[in-house]
């Protein structure tokens, strides 16, 4: 169920204050990071621009294709100072080029009055005189489920509060399972107008995350004093590449996504989890960057509010004291790294090694019927080639504990990874065939659809033909052999201490015939390949 169009209800009403909410200077002025006045002045606006409301709104789509949708081929829809009839049209339309898939609605009404007990957000009339509202309900009747609404409002609230009482009717809960909010605010509650923040600071930190955090730690970090060599216009001009971990915007990009990940994760069902988070990326996204907006806007004297709602103690989960530690340890390397005489390589974080071994320190000591809470900064980190290994011995480890571990693992995401690394890292083949069987075990239906998707079977037909004898193996045990570090590549299946009870003896009979299977399984059980690639390598299976 994947977002495929999306809709921008753009109500500024720039150079207009609120009826109900008169705004004095100074006070938060910046949409999607352009000051309206700026815009609606602008030599390039033209004449029958909505006073720089265009401009503005053609810049929230690029946020939205940057940091939401990623290149997807999803349709914009844009109402931008229009009247209700106009908007009412652009909701039918919207379902009607979207089918069954998921439809993003946005409005903005940033200019209008706040939204009613009612659940009605404001628009224009026709000849643009009055105000007319546009009820949540016949919202929902036009553009049907399934749909996401970010509402970004004062006292957006209500909006849900509406929506939650005619929800209550059997009928409706049904037709409306899959529909999915996001609000600025709680009822009774205005926007927070601190000239430090933009604006629209929920629709910031849903479309551009990484920007939004660093404006709020420059504006409202009390540990920033403790860097005064490094200035805000360093943070703002963050060097790096936000797809390349190895430099500053993409090191942090990869922690925040790691961070807001394990605080839904702790958050959140499993169950609820998956659904949001693991089925469609454009909706894993927005809520994942929908968390961040609930620590940001809490930390100002706001409450967001969201379905499926959050938990109340998301916003002090002590993950993101590190997400701060961490911002604190690549800014401070700035002013070395933006040096024009002598500039110095970028130090990345211990974020993931950290993460990783907390999540080891776990499995041998903590107790393993509880919600893993490190899970998904472990899954993340397996886009880093030098965690590999270590990720996939530990969690082998962790899935021989119960098949509780393996359902919960799959719910974080695991499964994906399978086929891909498997295709991508031959040399990890045996350790990801020991992990492939804990899985399907945990969730035979699940894990055997991934591996018919991916065409695994092609690989484990190639385990079943490596001659134990011609392959040189050594003994590993959790990613150690002979007591050092294994080079990098080399594959790592692992060593699990024995549980439960001791197996009975078999009978001798059985014995001989089933010595050549059973050696072939404790192989792949408990050694590695070293050196040569054997005579028949996955790779090699046509």
């Amino acid at each position: 169920m994947r977002v495929s169009h999306a809709l921008l209800l753009m109500y500024l009403h720039i150079g207009n204050d609120p009826p109900d909410y008169p705004r004095l200077e100074p006070y938060a002025k910046y949409e999607c990071w352009i000051d309206p006045m700026v815009a609606q002045f602008a030599p390039y606006t033209p004449q029958q621009a909505r006073g720089g409301s265009d401009g503005i709104a053609e810049a929230l789509e690029v946020q939205y294709r940057t940091a939401v949708l990623r290149g997807k081929d999803v349709g914009f829809l844009r109402v931008i100072e229009g009247n209700v009839e106009s908007a009412r049209a652009a909701l039918v339309k919207a379902r009607r080029l979207a089918h069954g898939n998921r439809v993003l609605v946005h409005y903005n009404g940033h200019g209008m009055p706040q939204a009613t007990m009612l659940g009605e957000v404001w628009m224009f009339s026709r000849d643009r005189t009055h105000y007319v509202p546009l009820n949540i309900l016949d919202m929902a009747e036009l553009v049907h489920s399934p749909t996401v609404y970010v509402i970004d409002c004062n006292a957006a609230g209500w909006v849900l509060q509406r929506w939650y009482a005619e929800r209550q009717h059997e009928q409706l809960q049904e037709l409306r399972a899959h529909d999915l909010f996001i609000c600025a605010c709680a009822a009774n509650e205005m926007l927070p107008l601190s000239p430090a923040l933009p604006a629209d600071l929920l629709t910031s930190c849903l479309t551009t995350p990484l920007k939004m955090a660093l404006e709020w730690y420059i504006g409202f970090s009390q540990l920033k004093i403790l860097l005064p060599h490094v200035t805000d216009d360093m943070i703002r001009s963050l060097p790096g590449d936000i797809t390349d971990p190895c430099t500053p915007q993409g090191d942090l990009q990869l922690v925040l996504t790691a961070v807001t990940e394990t605080v839904a994760w702790c958050a959140m069902e499993p169950a609820q989890f998956q659904y949001l988070l693991r089925q469609d990326g454009s909706t894993a996204a927005l809520f994942r960057n929908a968390v961040l907006a609930d620590w940001l806007i809490r930390a100002i004297g706001c409450t967001p509010v969201m379905h499926p709602p959050l938990s109340e103690e998301a916003h002090v989960h002590p993950i993101w004291e590190l997400w701060v530690y961490t911002v604190e340890r690549t800014v401070s390397q700035l002013p070395a790294l933006l040096s024009p005489e002598t500039p110095q390589g970028y130090v990345t974080s211990s974020f993931f090694s950290d993460q990783l071994t907390a999540f080891e320190v776990w499995i041998d000591s903590g107790d393993l019927s509880e919600l893993p809470e490190q899970l998904p900064s472990v899954l993340l980190a397996l886009s880093l080639p030098q965690h590999q290994l270590r990720i996939f011995t530990l969690l082998v480890k962790y899935l021989d504990a119960s098949r509780v571990a393996g359902q919960r693992t799959i719910r974080c995401g695991v499964l994906p990874y399978m086929g891909r690394f498997m295709a991508q890292r031959p040399e990890l083949f045996l350790v990801i065939t020991v992990l492939w069987m804990q899985l399907i075990r945990a969730d035979p239906a699940a894990g055997c659809a991934e591996m018919q998707r991916c065409q695994g079977e092609r690989y484990f037909i190639g385990l079943l033909k490596l001659d134990e004898r011609a392959t040189p193996t050594t003994a590993v045990e959790y990613g150690q052999a002979g007591g050092h570090a294994l080079r990098p590549g080399a594959c790592a299946p692992p060593v699990s201490p024995p549980r439960g009870p001791r197996p009975r003896p078999r009978h001798p009979r059985r014995e001989g015939r089933n010595s050549r299977s059973e050696g072939t399984r404790h192989s792949c059980r408990k050694k590695i390949l070293k050196g040569d690639a054997p005579s028949t390598s996955p790779s090699e299976i046509p």
